[in-house]
């Protein structure tokens, strides 16, 4: 995924590859820079606008929609 959004390989400059926050990689496991757990993903698609939200639960955990933040992305 990280080669389809940004293509370095085979590239004679020498390239950094963004991170995948950067790159709109997003992942259940992912945590934010101060530590905190992102847990479950939902976007929603509306009026062509996208929005993240993240839900701070555990693996396996409940989901509890009181707990919904807004994310990047």
């Amino acid at each position: 995924m990280r080669e389809a959004l940004q293509p370095i390989a085979g590239s004679r400059v020498q390239a950094v590859r963004k991170i995948d926050a950067d790159l709109r990689l997003f992942y259940t496991a992912d945590t934010d820079s101060a530590g905190a757990k992102l847990g479950a993903i939902a976007i929603v698609l509306g009026s062509g606008k996208r929005t993240v939200w993240r839900f701070g639960d555990d693996i396996g955990g409940a989901i509890d929609f009181a707990n919904a933040r807004r994310g990047t992305g």
